[in-house]
C-alpha cells in the first residue's frame, strides 16, 4: 500500500512538472503533443493505481474481518461457558429448594419474587461445588469468573469491528461492580442480630426478612440491611437482561 502511495505521489509530481513545461512551449511545437500525450497517460496510470487500491483496501478489509470474526468465535466460546456457569448458580439461587422440581433447568422466569432468595444462605443443590457452599456464595464464585473473563476480554482483544458488543461488556462491568454486594452478604454467615438476652443468627432472621418481604423491590432507607439483598436481586434481574442482549449481538456478528 506504501508502495502505490509513493508511486501515485511521484506521478502527480511528474504531471506538475510537465504542466509546467507545457505553460511555456508553443502550441505549435510537437514537444507539446508530447507533453500533453504522456500527461494523458500518467492520468490514466493514476486513476488504474486508485482503483486498484480501492479494490485492494476492499479486500483487506474483508480478510480482517473475517479474521476479527474468528477470534470474536473464540471469545464466545470461553464467555458462553462461564456465563452458562453463572446462570446454573443463579437458577439455584432463585427459587426455593421445593419449587426447583417444577423448573424448566435453568431458566428464571423473569418476574421471579424477591421472597424466592430467602433459602440463599442455604447449601448449594448444583452438586459442582464446594460442599460447605451456600447458593449465595457459590454464585457469587461463578460472577467473579465471568467478569474476570469479560475484563480480560476488554483488556487483550480488539472489539473495534464489534462496537454494540464491547459496550455491552463495558456496561456489565460497570452494572455488576456498582455496589457489588458479595463480602457485606457473606458476612452475615457469620453474624448475630439482637441484644444479650435474645440473640439470633443473622442468616435466620434475613430468610425471615426476605420471606415475608411485601411491596416493590426497591432500595429503603428505612431497612438498611436489606438493602444488600435487593441489590443481589437486582445483579440477577440484570443477567436475565445480560443474556438476551449479548445473545442476540453474538447472532448479528457472526451471521
Amino acid at each position: 500500500m506504501k508502495t502505490l502511495y509513493k508511486i501515485t505521489i511521484l506521478l502527480l509530481t511528474l504531471i506538475i512538472v510537465l504542466g509546467i513545461f507545457d505553460y511555456f512551449i508553443g502550441d505549435e511545437s510537437f514537444i507539446q503533443d508530447y507533453l500533453r500525450g504522456t500527461i494523458t497517460e500518467t492520468v490514466g496510470i493514476i486513476l488504474t493505481i486508485i482503483l486498484i487500491e480501492i479494490i485492494l483496501g476492499k479486500n483487506r478489509e474483508y480478510i480482517n474481518l473475517e479474521n476479527e470474526k474468528k477470534k470474536l468465535i473464540r471469545i464466545n466460546t470461553v464467555i458462553k461457558i462461564y456465563l452458562e456457569k453463572q446462570n446454573e448458580s443463579a437458577f439455584y439461587l432463585s427459587y426455593r429448594d421445593k419449587d426447583l422440581m417444577t423448573k424448566k433447568k435453568f431458566e428464571i422466569e423473569e418476574n421471579f419474587p424477591f421472597s424466592n432468595l430467602s433459602e440463599l444462605f442455604y447449601s448449594s443443590r448444583s452438586g459442582f461445588g464446594n460442599v460447605k457452599d451456600t447458593k449465595a456464595s457459590e454464585y457469587f464464585n461463578k460472577v467473579d469468573i465471568l467478569k474476570e473473563i469479560i475484563r480480560t476480554t476488554l483488556f487483550q482483544v480488539d472489539l473495534i469491528n464489534f462496537p454494540e458488543l464491547s459496550k455491552l461488556l463495558q456496561n456489565y462491568l460497570i452494572e455488576v461492580e456498582t455496589f457489588y454486594p458479595k463480602e457485606s452478604i457473606l458476612n452475615d454467615l457469620l453474624s448475630k442480630i439482637g441484644d444479650n438476652n435474645k440473640m439470633e443468627k443473622m442468616t435466620d432472621y434475613i430468610e425471615k426478612k426476605i420471606e415475608n418481604f411485601k411491596g416493590e423491590v426497591e432500595y429503603s432507607s428505612s431497612d438498611f440491611l436489606l438493602n444488600k439483598y435487593i441489590r443481589l436481586y437486582k445483579i440477577l434481574k440484570y443477567h436475565m437482561y445480560f443474556n438476551k442482549e449479548y445473545e442476540k449481538l453474538i447472532k448479528k456478528y457472526l451471521k
